[in-house]
């Protein structure tokens, strides 16, 4: 893209440096969206292992009546 070139003297017009900076910024918000995207759902993910740690360590398997020893 021209706009991206900074080493060169910009040639283009104004309407075409706008529509340039135009599709600048709709990739950059796409982008934004889509790295949010997977940060939700990364996060979603890291939850669920947690809620699955947390109740494997507190679980207890109940014993049948037959091995409860009474005092």
């Amino acid at each position: 893209m021209p706009i991206l070139n900074i080493e060169e003297e910009p040639t283009i017009n104004d309407d075409e440096e706008c529509a340039s900076r135009q599709i600048v910024r709709h990739v950059a918000v796409a982008l934004k969206r889509y790295m949010e995207a997977h940060l939700h759902l990364k996060a979603e993910q890291l939850q669920r292992a947690e809620n699955v740690r947390v109740e494997r360590d507190t679980w207890q398997p109940s014993l049948p009546p037959y091995k409860v020893r009474c005092k």
